[in-house]
């Protein structure tokens, strides 16, 4: 009897103990982060920062379409992705022209900020865009060629003495600010690659090359100053007839003056502005994003990458070109 007495004293003196314990492992957990019920550790399951990606303004459609994917976008010039970049804030993606994504080079290293390949999502045929009665005198002056060579020789003239008529004033030629648009800055590098019948020209050539200097001088400085204002120098020549022919891409043409193309002349210059997303080399582009990105881009009249026509003077030369055309203001 005494035995059984002290075996169930014993017992219950272990529950005891056993309780205090767990009420200790409790207390132990409440003094934790807590947890929220069906969860694990909150550092393991937070939300992953969306992806950050940039845009060049002509290429907005595809910051839109991967907004709605969950990314955060950022839509601006490429002076102000660059300005950014040379402040110390590299976005992961750029979704950018082909050339342009290589401005964006640490003066340190001389090495481009991104990877060396890019992502292809689109294109557009650069453009030479003229009512129908000043191509056809433009061609009849140049020998059937409607280019960057012929524009510059003749700029500023009067078209009575080019062979056209009097009434429509001088030959004036326009594209977008080559330092805000992107688009701009390519038309830049498309009138050096006519003027030079090549794309592999580089910078020492440009700038010891007194006829081109003269050339590229007479081109630009008969543009009208408030031309480069516009959200398109294809405003200038319909709207505004400020200018006889412009630059521009088709995909530009085709938002802007679809309706207008019968009474149109288009020649393509020989290049194509290529729309890639440059990446920094650890940063990663998920094909869904990519896929949405391509076809708001082509719902915008933009084409489908062609490998063919896409050579451009290289970036250099572009940076080149476009610190030229800045000592002209």
């Amino acid at each position: 009897m005494v035995a059984k007495r002290l075996a169930a004293l014993i017992a219950a003196v272990a529950l005891i103990i056993g309780a205090v314990a767990l009420r200790r492992s409790f207390d132990g957990r409440s003094s934790a982060s807590p947890v929220a019920p069906g969860t694990s550790d909150p550092a393991q399951t937070a939300a992953p920062q969306a992806l950050r990606i940039v845009c060049i303004s002509e290429l907005a459609a595809a910051c839109d379409a991967a907004r709605a994917e969950g990314a955060a976008t950022t839509i601006e010039s490429f002076a102000d992705t660059l300005a950014r970049i040379e402040a110390g804030d590299i976005p992961p993606i750029w979704v950018t022209f082909e050339r342009i994504n290589g401005l964006a080079v640490n003066p340190a290293t001389n090495q481009s900020y991104f990877a060396p390949t890019t992502i292809a999502l689109a294109s557009s045929q650069l453009l030479l865009v003229a009512p129908i009665e000043r191509a056809t005198a433009f061609g009849d002056l140049c020998g059937g060629a409607n280019n960057w060579t012929c524009i510059g020789k003749n700029a500023g003239k009067s078209w009575a003495d080019i062979g056209g008529v009097g009434a429509w004033g001088r030959l004036i030629p326009g594209h977008a600010d080559p330092t805000r648009s992107a688009v701009g800055l390519l038309m830049l590098g498309s009138a050096a690659a006519s003027y030079y019948g090549a794309v592999d020209m580089n910078q020492a050539q440009i700038n010891g090359d007194l006829e081109f200097g003269l050339w590229f001088n007479r081109l630009e400085s008969s543009i009208p100053k408030n031309v480069f204002g516009m959200s398109s120098p294809l405003d200038a020549m319909l709207t505004r007839k400020l200018v006889s022919v412009v630059g521009t891409t088709h995909a530009d043409l085709a938002q802007r003056a679809s309706a207008q193309l019968p009474s149109l002349t288009t020649t393509f210059t020989g290049q194509t502005a290529a729309a890639v997303a440059a990446t920094v080399p650890d940063a990663a582009l998920p094909d869904e994003i990519i896929k949405a990105m391509t076809d708001a881009l082509i719902d915008a009249t933009w084409d489908p990458v062609n490998p063919e026509n896409l050579a451009l003077p290289s970036s250099g030369v572009l940076r080149t070109l476009r610190d030229n055309w800045s000592n002209l203001l």
